[in-house]
């Protein structure tokens, strides 16, 4: 027989939603503070779980406890994530490296464009051999 799901608690979910709500904060006030590198995803992350917990809150204000407590789970998530990545530039920084994490640049397949730029390149090869043979072609000639 399977279990039924235990409801949160008012006040288990006001804790998971002031951690939350602490930790975004936090995240929010040490990306500010960075002065070597504004990353895109920390700051999508910051605005993605901000969005969250304001709608667990207003889910809580409405009643929906196991609602509320789920978004700021996924507050969380987006927190923490953006904790992480801002965790990893800082040691970055630190230890001289020039390649930050920028994860939002993977969305882009480097495959169709290293395929593209390679297209482009045989072409101006092409076309600076069909160039020499012309002016080789007309060397000969005279």
């Amino acid at each position: 027989m399977a279990k039924a799901k235990q409801q949160p608690g008012k006040n288990q979910v006001k804790t998971r939603l002031a951690t939350v709500e602490l930790a975004l904060a936090k995240l929010t006030e040490d990306f500010k503070a960075t002065t070597y590198r504004q990353n895109e995803l920390i700051a999508d992350c910051i605005k993605n779980a901000n969005d969250e917990l304001q709608t667990a809150f207003k889910s809580l204000f409405s009643g929906n406890l196991q609602e509320s407590f789920d978004l700021a789970g996924v507050a969380w998530l987006y927190a923490d994530f953006g904790r992480q990545i801002l965790e990893a530039e800082a040691i970055e920084h630190i230890l001289g490296e020039s390649d930050y994490i920028e994860l939002s640049e993977i969305s882009i397949p480097w495959e169709g464009k290293a395929t593209d730029l390679l297209c482009q390149l045989e072409q101006s090869i092409l076309q600076l051999r069909a160039d020499i043979e012309e002016l080789a072609s007309g060397e000969s000639a005279i």
